[in-house]
């Protein structure tokens, strides 16, 4: 059986919210179509911004855009995050490049800012991805069925280089520095959290990627599948000779395949498989997560964490009729363990749910989404979100 708490890995379900929110800044101006598509506060409309697209090249005939896009999850609440970006081409073969910033706050009085950029060129072949952002956020962090409120504040520096050298296949690097801070709320730090209390590190992944879909917003067909090997430090100490400071390395390997379906005339079947390994000396926050590494749908991302994790997810979308409006089916199981040989006899974690879609444009297929996911043990749980989970 998987210990849901155990106390020598304990401080590993701290700081995946922060990454969580961090990461998910830049993005919100990172995908031009999609921030389009959801923006109720746009400086263009749609139309406008649909022919801009497909327009002439070049910084100065870019678009400015803001999106609003609510957010719930079982982790920090509910919320409200907003993304402005500039959307220009580069060139004619490439897409569209992205320069914004992001905000994100939350009920439980969670809040994050980052500024990012995502630029393409070399007619499609070449891309960059650049980002910065803090956050300061409040959750509850259990050891067995203890809660205990933290707070969390950290930063986060990314960059990333791809190459795509036909239309499947990519290979990129990445490297990313993070510093984090931990404390309770209230009361005093477990002691099994105080190695952890404050942690900097550094890592570089090389991913290589396969892509066949036909949308990558909403897509009907075809298999997305990547496969990342991570090498990384760490330090309880941040500053100029962080390299010379390292007490401790480790490697971490997350591996996904998507696949989609269509089923009928409007019908589509999601699949998604996870597997994530990662070394003992991983620091807590890039650790496997149950919810965090693989979106699953069901259990906060700060519950389930070890070295190993394997989980599997299907989902059947489906539309009404000519409307707007669709629907989700969806269930998932997975295992986390502190190693592979440990999986066979971990606890099958499982949950399934339902949600509805209300399609945002009609010009682009991105969804605003509300699930409602049960796991086995009967915990019900509510997101809410813009866009598909996979």
């Amino acid at each position: 059986m998987t210990r849901r708490t155990p106390f020598h890995r304990a401080a590993t379900r701290t700081a995946l919210p922060l990454i969580a929110a961090l990461v998910a800044m830049p993005a919100l101006v990172s995908a031009p179509t999609r921030a389009t598509a959801q923006s109720a506060l746009q400086t263009q409309s749609l139309d406008q911004m649909e022919s801009g697209q497909a327009g002439a090249a070049g910084v100065r005939s870019g678009s400015v855009i803001v999106a609003p896009i609510p957010i719930r999850n079982p982790t920090l609440g509910t919320g409200l995050a907003l993304g402005g970006g500039y959307l220009f081409k580069i060139d004619e073969g490439s897409d569209p490049s992205t320069i914004g910033l992001g905000a994100l706050k939350t009920d439980n009085g969670s809040e994050a800012y980052a500024a990012g950029a995502s630029l393409n060129f070399a007619g499609g072949r070449w891309s960059i991805k650049a980002g910065v952002g803090y956050a300061d956020l409040n959750y509850d962090l259990y050891i067995g069925d203890t809660p205990f409120s933290i707070e969390q504040t950290g930063a986060l520096g990314r960059l990333g280089l791809a190459y795509q050298w036909d239309d499947r296949w990519s290979v990129g690097i990445g490297l990313a520095l993070i510093e984090s801070r931990l404390g309770p709320n209230s009361g005093a730090l477990p002691a099994d959290f105080a190695p952890d209390f404050g942690i900097s590190s550094l890592t570089a992944d090389l991913v290589l990627g396969y892509d066949t879909r036909d949308d990558t917003i909403y897509p009907t067909s075809g298999v997305n599948a990547s496969v990342k090997l991570g090498l990384g430090g760490a330090t309880d100490s941040f500053g100029l000779g962080f390299l010379d400071d390292v007490d401790r390395t480790f490697g971490r390997m997350l591996a996904q395949v998507g696949a989609y379906v269509p089923v009928g005339r409007q019908g589509v079947l999601a699949t998604l498989f996870t597997a994530c390994g990662v070394q003992d000396e991983t620091p807590f926050y890039l650790s496997c997560s149950l919810g965090g590494s693989d979106r699953f749908r069901g259990y906060p991302s700060t519950r389930y964490i070890a070295d190993t994790l394997v989980s599997v997810q299907m989902a059947y979308r489906g539309r009404i009729g000519e409307s707007r409006l669709g629907y989700s089916v969806f269930a998932g199981a997975g295992r986390v363990a502190d190693g592979v040989s440990q999986l066979g006899e971990a606890e099958t974690l499982s949950a399934a749910g339902v949600g509805g879609r209300y399609r945002v444009s009609r010009k682009f297929p991105v969804d605003f989404a509300v699930d409602v996911a049960s796991t086995h043990d009967g915990d019900i749980t509510t997101y809410i979100y813009v866009g598909q989970r996979f």
